[in-house]
């Protein structure tokens, strides 16, 4: 997991490699207050995002969730997403629902070493193929937020 702001990404970028890096160039000239809401493809199906309104829920309302193909970038763009949990990938973690092969993603009902991260407006979280997490939470839930969410096919971070 990689978590940072957007306003700060110059600074950091160059730890990171071209795939990472060409999602950055993405999110640093968009001007996300004038994007429509809706899919943007980047590198066509290998990288894409999508800008939408979610609804928060509780953490204890939410599954994990895990990727096998693709590594997820949430961006927040507005309001405050006070939980985001995140776990790292171990053979301990067992699916109740997998979809890897089909769908490109699994869901778990438990985890092992989950921790948790608040996120602010303009703040990002990078989460690599088998990190688990659970997205859009709030303490009460059922709070408005929106953001972006980006996918990145592991063979571009290679």
């Amino acid at each position: 997991m990689i978590i940072g702001k957007l306003s700060e990404l110059e600074q950091t970028r160059k730890l990171y490699g071209a795939g990472l890096n060409r999602a950055f160039d993405f999110m640093l000239s968009t001007d996300f207050a004038q994007a429509a809401d809706g899919r943007v493809d980047i590198i066509g199906d290998q990288m894409y995002g999508t800008v939408s309104i979610a609804q928060t829920a509780t953490i204890a309302d939410r599954k994990w969730e895990a990727h096998a193909q693709f590594a997820d970038i949430h961006l927040l763009l507005e309001g405050e997403e006070e939980l985001l949990a995140y776990a790292p990938a171990s053979a301990n973690n067992v699916p109740t629902e997998d979809h890897l092969d089909t769908k490109d993603y699994a869901l778990f009902e438990q985890a092992e070493g989950g921790s948790e991260v608040r996120l602010a407006a303009g703040m990002f979280v990078v989460f690599l193929a088998g990190e688990l997490h659970k997205p859009s939470c709030s303490r009460n839930g059922d709070t408005q937020i929106r953001k972006l969410v980006m996918k990145i096919d592991h063979a571009l971070l290679l």
